[in-house]
């Protein structure tokens, strides 16, 4: 006899979906942008970005997955933690997993760092810029990804701003939330 109260699981039932931005890199050689040909077919504009990625949303909803309700872009990423840190195989310290395997971005080792401070990361001093404009999201983005920063303006102390990214896909959530 079978149980008429118990649900029916899916696929989407355990599946959770996280689409995420393509972004430039530097090559390995040095401070060179690379952007490869998939930026030229796709598009990079934080508006294309936010079109595309909600896109995916509605698609997703429309098969029954689960869609996030927010769009976040940068403050819980490790880089920002004081205490978080990025381990390569041969026990390298970094704070960006966007860094693995860049020599210039090791800042210890497990074997004899005592902490996971990384001036260059956990300079926070670009806020300032980002509050001086009175940004509302500041608590959503954190002044932006350091690395991002450090591709596009070569400093990791600049703040990478994707206000029109952000504000676009969190609207676009909200609607699909409750339509």
């Amino acid at each position: 006899m079978k149980n008429k109260n118990k649900k029916t699981l899916n696929a989407e039932t355990f599946v959770e979906l996280s689409f995420g931005i393509i972004t430039s890199t530097i090559s390995k050689k040095g401070k060179q942008k690379v952007s490869g040909f998939w930026f030229n077919d796709f598009g990079l504009s934080q508006r294309e970005n936010a079109a595309k990625y909600l896109w995916l949303c509605r698609e997703a909803k429309k098969r029954g997955f689960n869609i996030s309700r927010e769009y976040l872009a940068g403050p819980w990423c490790t880089a920002r933690a004081i205490n978080s840190a990025v381990i390569e195989p041969d026990g390298s310290l970094l704070k960006c997993i966007s860094t693995v395997g860049r020599k210039e971005f090791i800042f210890g080792d497990i074997f004899s760092a005592k902490n996971t401070y990384d001036f260059r990361f956990n300079n926070f001093s670009y806020l300032e810029k980002c509050l001086s404009k009175e940004c509302p999201f500041v608590p959503i983005c954190g002044g932006g990804c350091r690395f991002n920063a450090y591709v596009d303006s070569g400093s990791l102390i600049e703040p990478h701003c994707q206000r029109e990214l952000i504000e676009t896909i969190n609207k676009g959530l909200v609607e699909l939330s409750f339509k």
